[in-house]
């Protein structure tokens, strides 16, 4: 209700006063979004899908898997944000650049985007790699007898996070 109301409210001269009124008529925009978006939605649903479906399996083999798993997954989900973040101005800057006719200014700059998103996922890995007892320190005491099996499939999975933190950073940014 809010949106229809959002879109009677805007002036006639905005461009998205298309999306206003007769929708039947605007097959044409609809389907320019749906062909856009739908394989970018396709993609991001079989990513998502990978991670939850490999939560479910780890659960199969119990709660310390599981436990494990989701530690592992919350710091490489943590670096995760910072290329994702990069593609995103990637995305920006790259469409303007093509918009105003500059492809030079376009590859610039999604060739920066790539370099600043393997430079941090590179550290990001060998952090995750060097330093993987402090990280799984921060959400379960190391030295508890009672949770070594946790502790060491953690610290295992965390070697699985650090290894896939450089082609996860370069496929987000790119």
């Amino acid at each position: 209700l809010g949106l229809a109301a959002a879109f009677w409210a805007l002036p006639q001269g905005d461009p998205a006063h298309r999306l206003r009124g007769n929708l039947a008529g605007r097959i044409a925009d609809i389907r320019r979004i749906l062909v856009l978006g739908l394989p970018i939605a396709g993609l991001q649903a079989m990513e998502i899908g990978v991670f939850v479906t490999s939560m479910v399996l780890m659960g199969v083999f119990g709660a310390a898997a599981l436990a494990a798993h989701q530690i592992a997954i919350n710091a490489a989900s943590t670096t995760f944000m910072v290329p994702l973040g990069i593609g995103q101005a990637a995305t920006v800057r790259v469409a303007i650049a093509r918009g105003v006719g500059a492809p030079l200014a376009a590859r610039r700059a999604a060739a920066v985007a790539v370099a600043l998103g393997l430079s941090f996922m590179a550290a990001a890995a060998v952090v995750l790699w060097t330093l993987p007892r402090p990280i799984v320190g921060a959400y379960i005491a190391i030295g508890d007898p009672a949770d070594q099996t946790l502790v060491a499939l953690a610290l295992q999975f965390m070697t699985v996070a650090a290894a896939f933190q450089i082609v996860d950073g370069m496929q987000t940014v790119a």
